[in-house]
Formats: structure tokens, C-alpha cells, sequence
């Protein structure tokens, strides 16, 4: 039967795969094994089946493809388990087949693809995205950065822990990723769900299955964990500590000394730091000689990384002289294209580090990209909700653009007043922008610059456009004597100087003179091809402007609804929250967290619909949890009060946390110092914030 199979499938792969793939196909005795053993046996690594496994490779890309393209009505007619397990054989049937088309062409869209595979886990072992990370595990380039697998091995699921470990252990094991399992094996029992001590022996199990399948003496194997301890500067938690007093128990002081000392010699010392901030700060070092010392210890930084999956130095040392870098004009376009390139990477260890995303939108600033500079901002915006710079900086971007967007600027701006009280920045470019929109907002304009100028008391920036203000309202005289003023403090600073002149010289200021500038840079050449890394923030930064507009525009409405009908969960989640056309939303995928738990917050779940959640989302729990203490607004539930308040304190106590984690702490306590009136505003509010950073997973 196999072969009458195969004799259809020679005049028509496409069809025969596909029949194959649904249970259509009739194959005999072979139906007694799953799809992929059956493909796997009946198109085997040989030279005689060169041919057919060439047409098999083709077939295969050309299913899958169609099964993303198709997604709406396959989920419609198949329901999302069968669908998730179809995608699930095909990706082990090209674990065992290894067809070079198919593995290419998934290695280059794998960052667009998760997008499609994240939400459709229905369990461990039907798992998509899982399985498309196991594919790459093993068949990786002899070359290949470890640091997707070090990213994997954080997520608290222990099956993905097993995927990042097949990660790391090929293409080759040398001791170097010895220290990289050891180290992913930290990064995971220190997330883990339950206590220290509980974890602590899950660590010591897992890597004594790491020395059975590696057998080497015990002294080699503490070397080991005391290397992989030792590297993790960045990162010294409780958890790694109870190790180290294991291993002083256990072991001699003086070895750990020594492999303390031997893990160090490929990481530039303070000096060399020091050295190169110094050369990038002199006005009298050429730019483009500074560049190349700042990213030749850039790239030393980055190559300690990638022996001891410690990513502290490189990340820390790539935006702290970076930043002074890009103050500085004359850097070539080849040494942007590096410094991009390193920026990428840097997210590739660290993807919710606030510093690079900062940086990386601070480059395209540099070579005047501002459509580059919109997608970085929108979705650091997104992703660090309490980041009051990035939103201001959006704001002032989005204000240089057009009036039509002058709404979104201005709500951005609002925003970090709840974040941020009496945060000048904001405040300055909130009163700037109600100038702009017109006479009626100037008292709120000149009573917001003069609570600012009063809060901010060694900085003049709200005062110099109160000034202005004051001109523009006929009231120069006043003007005058608070230009002069703050002249006298801040006598260096040129634009309080040239402002005064000009109100010295009788000059009138006009709105023009509130509007924001484009800041002129100097030109530099370089490549308009888009990186897939970028090309997924693009995508969310655009549905992110969708979402603005769509309580007003009605194209807005619908390319969102669009998007969610292909299973796009931040679009999905966009929806639900917005409640668009209500009936017609799609179905969430099974593991769209935030657009299930905007489902529940807008049609007001019951207590059992909200456990459901919890026990689906093990690894969200307390995001859970304070999710749904946050859409209770009369806070009826006591009990679920005070189990928040434990997670909180609990979180409080802890030294290592992620940026969910650290907006729940802060969220609480803002809450708690609420009046009754204020608490449910700024619970739904905060509610929105917290979905929207975790509708999308970031992972590169």
C-alpha cells in the first residue's frame, strides 16, 4: 500500500502529502506508525532516493506554507487541536528527514513564523513552536550563536529547558558548552516556580543527567558549575549563592579561585573600558578611530559571551559607550551597519533589556531613519510600560510627523504623568503641543509649565517656554524677568541666551516656535534592507498605530480584524480589548494568553473561567493572578486580594525580576496609595498596559 502511495506521489507530491498529512491517504500496514515515522521510512538517506526526496522537500515547504497562508479556514474546518498536531508531525518528520529546502527556508522566516506558532501549544507534547525550536537544535550551522538556546533555557517550562540543552549540546561538545549548558541549567532553576531549596535539587538532578551523558571526573564537572557560576557577574542571585556554598562544602577555595581567574582572561578589564570611553568622549580622537576602538571591545565583550553565556559586560558595555558614540558626528556607515548589527545580537541575549532598545532607536535617530526610529520606539513603549523616555521620545517624533497624529502624541505624553509624576520632560512637550492645538489650551499649557518650573527647580526647560508663552500672550514683561532670571543660574546655557535675546530685541514668538524641529543630522549611507528582527517589530509597530486609529477610522477596524483571523495575537488582542464587532472576533488560539484574559476582563469571567487561565498558563501565573485582581474594580474578592499582596511581597523579596514582574510590584503600590474613585481608572488602565507588553512574546 506504502508503494501505491508512493507511485501517486511521484506524479502529484503536493496532493499526496497533503493527503497523507489529513489521513486520506491509504498506506497499508504503514497506518500503524505515526506520519513522520512513516515518511522517514519510506524516503531514506540514500543516493537511489535523491529524487523523491528532492520532491518530498518541495511538497513539505509547499504544506506548510499553505497551512499559514491558509490559517483561517484550516482552524475553521479542523479546530485548533487537530491543527496544532498536523504542524506538529510535519516538523518532526523534518527532524527525521532533515530536508535541506524546508530547513532553509525555516531557518530565514523562523522569527515570522513563532508569531504563527507561539499560540498554538495545547500542551508539552503538542507544542508547534517547540517543535520548529527542536528542528533547528538539530540542525544548526557549525558557527551558530548560542544564544537563542540560552533564551530557551529561561522559560520556566521544563520541555523547553530539554530543547535549549539538544541546542547546546551540537553542533560539537567542548567544555566552552559544557559551561553553556551548565549555565542555561542556572538560568532556568533560578525562574523556576517554587522555593530555593526545591530548585536547587531539581538543578543538581538535571546536572547529574548532564555528567551521566558526558562522563568526565568529578573535578572536572565542579571546575564546570564553578566556571558557569563565576560568569554570571551580571546576575548573583539567592539561588546562586546556595550553590556556591554547596560547592565551598564540597570543593577546595582555591580551585574555585583558580577557575574563577581562567574564566576571566577573554574579558576586557575596567581599564580597557575606561580607556576607550575616554577616547570616545575627547572631542580631539577622530570619530571614526573611537568607533573602531569602541567596537573591536564591543565584539571582545561579545566573544566572552559566547563561551560563558554571561551577557552582563557585552550589553552593559555596548549601551553605556554607545550612548556616548552616538553624541558624537563623523561615525562611517560601515561602523553604523556594525554597531546595528551588535545591537541585534545584544537582543538576542537580552531581548527586554530597555537599554538596547534605547540605544537602537537612538542609532536610527543618528542616520535620520525616523520610520525606523517609530517601529523601535512603539514597541519599547509596548514592552517596558513604565519607560517614561521612550514614550516621550515617540511623542516628540510622532509631533514632527503630523497634526494628524498630534492624539497619539499627546495621550503618550498624558501617560507618563501617571507613570512618572512631575516628570519635566513630558510635561515640557505636553505644554508645547496644547499650544499648537490652539488658543483654548493655553491656560492648561501655562499652568502646567508653571507646576513644572516649580518642581524642577535646577533645571530651566519649562521655564524657557514659559517665557515664550508669556511673549506669546502679551505679557513680555514678565517674560523678561524670568528669562533674566534663570539667565543668571544658567548663564552658559546658550538656548535660555537666545531665547532673552530675542525678547530683549522685541521679537514676537509665533505657534511655529513651539512646534517641534526635525533635528538636522549628517547624512550616512546606509543599507535600506530591513533585518528580520527588525521587519517583526515593524509588524507590531504598525498594528500598534492600527490600534490607535481604530476607534475613529474604520480601515483601522479591519485590518486588525484581519490580521487576528490569522491567529496574530496582539492584533487578536487589540480586538477583544476594543471589543470590534464583538460576534465576529476570531476564537483566540489556545495559548494567546492576553487575548484570553482581555476576553475575560471585558465580558467578566466568572471565578472558574479565571482559574481555567491560571491552570492553562503555568508560566503566567502571577501575571494572572494580578490580572484578575485588576479588572475586580469594586474588589469584591478579599481572598484574591491578599493572594496578590503574598505574590507581592514575595516578588519584593526577590533580587532577579523580569519586567512583568517589576510593573506588578510598582502597579500594587501606586494602587494601594489611591483614593476609592482614583483605584478603578488606573486599575483598567494598568490592565491594558500589562495585556499589551505580553500579548506578543519577544524572542529572537
Amino acid at each position: 500500500m506504502i508503494e501505491q502511495w508512493k507511485q501517486g506521489f511521484r506524479q502529484y507530491p503536493e496532493k499526496a502529502i497533503a493527503d497523507l498529512m489529513s489521513g486520506r491517504a491509504s498506506v497499508g500496514a504503514s497506518m500503524r506508525r505515526d506520519v513522520p515515522e512513516i515518511l522517514f521510512h519510506a524516503f531514506p538517506n540514500g543516493e537511489e532516493f535523491s529524487e523523491e526526496r528532492d520532491l518530498l522537500d518541495t511538497a513539505m515547504l509547499r504544506w506548510l506554507t499553505d497551512m499559514r497562508n491558509h490559517y483561517p479556514r484550516e482552524v475553521s474546518r479542523l479546530g485548533f487541536d487537530v491543527y496544532s498536531k498536523r504542524l506538529c508531525d510535519a516538523f518532526r518528520a523534518l527532524q527525521l528527514l532533515k530536508l535541506p529546502r524546508c530547513i532553509h527556508h525555516i531557518r530565514e522566516v523562523h522569527e515570522a513564523w513563532l508569531r504563527w506558532l507561539r499560540p498554538l501549544r495545547i500542551a508539552p507534547e503538542r507544542d508547534p513552536a517547540l517543535e520548529s525550536w527542536r528542528l533547528l537544535g538539530l540542525v544548526q550551522r557549525a558557527n551558530a550563536n548560542p544564544s537563542p538556546w540560552m533564551q530557551l533555557a529561561r522559560d520556566p517550562r521544563p520541555e523547553y529547558l530539554t530543547v535549549a540543552l539538544l541546542g547546546l549540546q551540537l553542533p560539537s561538545i567542548t567544555k566552552d558548552r559544557q559551561v553553556l549548558m551548565v549555565a542555561a541549567l542556572l538560568h532556568h532553576f533560578e525562574r523556576a516556580p517554587g522555593n530555593i531549596e526545591y530548585n536547587v535539587t531539581n538543578f543538581n538532578r538535571s546536572l547529574s543527567a548532564l555528567r551521566g551523558r558526558f562522563p568526565r571526573g568529578p573535578a572536572h564537572w565542579r571546575d564546570v558549575l564553578r566556571t558557569a557560576i563565576s560568569d554570571q557577574s551580571g546576575s548573583v542571585t539567592a539561588f546562586s549563592k546556595e550553590l556556591v556554598r554547596q560547592l565551598d562544602v564540597t570543593g577546595d577555595k582555591k580551585a574555585s579561585q583558580q577557575s574563577k581567574v581562567a574564566s576571566r582572561i577573554n574579558c576586557p578589564t575596567r581599564e580597557q573600558k575606561e580607556h576607550v570611553l575616554k577616547l570616545i568622549k575627547s572631542s580631539s580622537v577622530d570619530a571614526k578611530h573611537a568607533a573602531d576602538q569602541y567596537l573591536r571591545l564591543v565584539e571582545e565583550c561579545r566573544d566572552f559571551t559566547l563561551q560563558t553565556g554571561d551577557s552582563y559586560f557585552f550589553v552593559r558595555t555596548l549601551c553605556r559607550h554607545g550612548d556616548q558614540l552616538l553624541k558624537r558626528s563623523g561615525v562611517s556607515a560601515e561602523q553604523v551597519q556594525a554597531i546595528g548589527d551588535l545591537i541585534e545580537e545584544a537582543l538576542r541575549w537580552e531581548p527586554v533589556n530597555e537599554y538596547v532598545w534605547t540605544l537602537w532607536a537612538n542609532l536610527f535617530a543618528y542616520t535620520g531613519r525616523e520610520q525606523h526610529q517609530e517601529w523601535v520606539l512603539r514597541e519599547t513603549v509596548r514592552i517596558f510600560p513604565e519607560d517614561s523616555h521612550s514614550r516621550v521620545e515617540l511623542a516628540r517624533l510622532l509631533m514632527r510627523q503630523s497634526d494628524s497624529v498630534v492624539f497619539e502624541a499627546e495621550m503618550l505624553l498624558r501617560e507618563v504623568e501617571s507613570i512618572n509624576p512631575g516628570h519635566e520632560p513630558s510635561r515640557v512637550e505636553l505644554s508645547r503641543l496644547l499650544v499648537c492645538k490652539g488658543r483654548e489650551f493655553w491656560d492648561e499649557a501655562e499652568q502646567i509649565l508653571r507646576s513644572t518650573a516649580a518642581l524642577n527647580a535646577d533645571n530651566a526647560h519649562s521655564r524657557v517656554e514659559l517665557g515664550k508663552l508669556l511673549v506669546l500672550t502679551s505679557r513680555r514683561t514678565e517674560a523678561l524677568t524670568l528669562l533674566r532670571s534663570i539667565s543668571r543660574t544658567f548663564s552658559s546655557d546658550q538656548v535660555i541666551l537666545a531665547v532673552l535675546k530675542r525678547v530683549e530685541r522685541g521679537d514676537e514668538f509665533t505657534i511655529e516656535d513651539f512646534k517641534q524641529r526635525k533635528v538636522p543630522v549628517d547624512p550616512v549611507n546606509v543599507s535600506d534592507a530591513i533585518p528580520s528582527t527588525l521587519l517583526e517589530v515593524k509588524h507590531r509597530s504598525e498594528l500598534q498605530r492600527r490600534y490607535a486609529w481604530a476607534s475613529q477610522n474604520k480601515t483601522a477596524q479591519e485590518e486588525l480584524l484581519k490580521q487576528a483571523s490569522f491567529g496574530d495575537a496582539l492584533a487578536g488582542f487589540y480586538c477583544q480589548w476594543l471589543e470590534l464587532d464583538a460576534p465576529n472576533i476570531p476564537s483566540p488560539p489556545p495559548h494567546a494568553w492576553a487575548w484570553k484574559v482581555a476576553s475575560c476582563i471585558k465580558n467578566s469571567a466568572s471565578k472558574s473561567e479565571w482559574e481555567a487561565i491560571d491552570s492553562s498558563f503555568s508560566e503566567y501565573r502571577d501575571v494572572t493572578r494580578f490580572a484578575h485582581w485588576l479588572s475586580d474594580s469594586q474588589e469584591q474578592d478579599e481572598d484574591l486580594r491578599v493572594e496578590v499582596e503574598k505574590c507581592v511581597t514575595r516578588l519584593n523579596a526577590s533580587q532577579d525580576l523580569t519586567v512583568f514582574q517589576r510593573f506588578i510590584c510598582s502597579t500594587w503600590q501606586q494602587i494601594e496609595s489611591l483614593d476609592s474613585e482614583e483605584r478603578a481608572e488606573r486599575k483598567e488602565k494598568n490592565a491594558f498596559k500589562l495585556l499589551h507588553a505580553s500579548a506578543e512574546e519577544i524572542a529572537y
